[in-house]
């Protein structure tokens, strides 16, 4: 068998693959006993931001920050910045501009 041919039954492969995948709905499925509801997203997330901790320890995770947007059922956003060292200036009152509300509860680096 040729390689033009090797490649040729790849691409016929790898595109009847592909037809079939956008046919189905996206979602998130339960598959070995990972993320069935919609209440465990909000696991599986902690899960994957922990996991990248791993992955780059610097920026994520233990020993590194993080920020990110919760959307509650009710419909209210929350952002939470939680970097390692806030500006030497940063006040409260220096992010009453954004969009979101934020939680300065565990913040320690900004000034209240």
């Amino acid at each position: 068998m040729s390689k033009a041919t090797v490649v040729l039954l790849l691409l016929v492969v790898a595109a009847v693959g592909n037809a079939t995948a956008h046919k189905r709905k996206p979602r998130i499925i339960k598959h070995n006993g990972v993320v069935a509801t919609d209440d465990e997203r909000f696991d599986a997330s902690v899960a994957a931001a922990l996991c990248l901790g791993v992955v780059s320890p610097a920026s994520s995770g233990l020993g590194g920050g993080a920020s990110m947007v919760v959307k509650l059922a009710d419909g209210d956003e929350i952002a939470y910045d939680s970097r390692e060292v806030a500006l030497r200036a940063a006040e409260v009152t220096k992010y009453a501009f954004l969009k979101y509300a934020f939680s300065f509860k565990q913040m320690k680096s900004i000034k209240k």
